[in-house]
């Protein structure tokens, strides 16, 4: 399959406590993928991608919260370019229209300005095959803390997203 697109809708959220006061940082963002490229392989039990690479971009809500106060709000824009990449995901099958990936990651910004695959631990998903179009739909809500410059932060994530791949 060939990939076509990729959208996803995000709610990530960080919370520390400082000198006792819980700061919270939110970013609420929608997107669907340009420049889309590479292909997906559906083997009994893996997904492999090869090559599968896209852009992002689009506006992101920021949200500021000290002690649960609403003290800032912005919209910034963002942009951010996968390079094609070769992945392998195991999976198993739990019905016909549902599988669920056992070591699922999600790619989230990082200190660096980066971006990093976090485990996110296993992570259902549906799918359909309607004509020549392979639809694959997940939605995860996972939380981890971290330690940045020794001080413990958390991190959730809710997210959705809709890939799409069409038959060669």
């Amino acid at each position: 399959y060939n990939f076509i697109d990729l959208w996803s809708k995000q709610n990530n959220t960080v919370t520390t406590v400082e000198s006792g006061m819980e700061l919270k940082a939110v970013a609420l963002s929608e997107y669907t993928s340009e420049n889309n490229t590479g292909s997906l392989k559906v083997t009994d039990n893996k997904f492999l991608f090869t090559g599968v690479g896209h852009t992002v971009r689009g506006t992101a809500t920021l949200l500021g919260y000290i002690d649960g106060v609403l003290f800032e709000q912005s919209t910034e824009p963002f942009e951010h370019v996968t390079p094609p990449a070769d992945q392998e995901y195991d999976y198993i099958r739990n019905n016909t229209d549902s599988i669920t990936f056992i070591n699922g990651f999600a790619t989230l910004p990082d200190a660096s300005g980066g971006t990093s695959p976090v485990p996110a631990g296993p992570i259902g998903a549906r799918i359909s095959l309607s004509n020549d179009t392979l639809t694959l739909v997940t939605k995860f809500d996972f939380s981890f803390t971290q330690n940045q410059a020794g001080i413990p932060v958390v991190l959730d994530v809710k997210a959705e997203g809709i890939m799409r791949f069409k038959k060669k």
